[in-house]
């Protein structure tokens, strides 16, 4: 036909999988030599992965009572450490590990 087409193609989950496996892939492409070379020193990775960006809307509606209290949490839990480490270490009553935070909610939905 003569003419350019541009295609763009996204896809997003429905459902979170049960298991979910990721290969981190530790090369990077070197433009002057046009070639891949493998990065030889230690990676390091954040633990957390959000798949929410790749969830589809109602998915992420269904999602968010279970993620805002994970989020109320983690606060939580980032706040007793800091008190913690202000009294000095063990001298607080609160749990850095928020095992001391009342977490029950009505909803089950909420639940991770």
């Amino acid at each position: 036909l003569g003419r350019d087409a541009e295609y763009t193609k996204q896809s997003v989950l429905t459902r979170l999988p049960t298991y979910a496996v990721v290969n981190f892939v530790r090369f990077y492409y070197k433009q002057k030599e046009q070639t891949n070379c493998k990065i030889r020193k230690d990676v390091k990775f954040n633990t957390l992965l959000d798949l929410a960006p790749i969830c589809s809307e109602e998915l992420k509606e269904k999602l968010k009572p279970a993620r805002e209290q994970n989020k109320r949490y983690n606060d939580y839990t980032a706040e007793q450490a800091i008190k913690l480490k202000r009294e000095g270490k063990g001298k607080g009553k609160a749990q850095a590990d928020g095992s001391d935070m009342d977490v029950s909610q009505e909803d089950e939905a909420s639940t991770f």
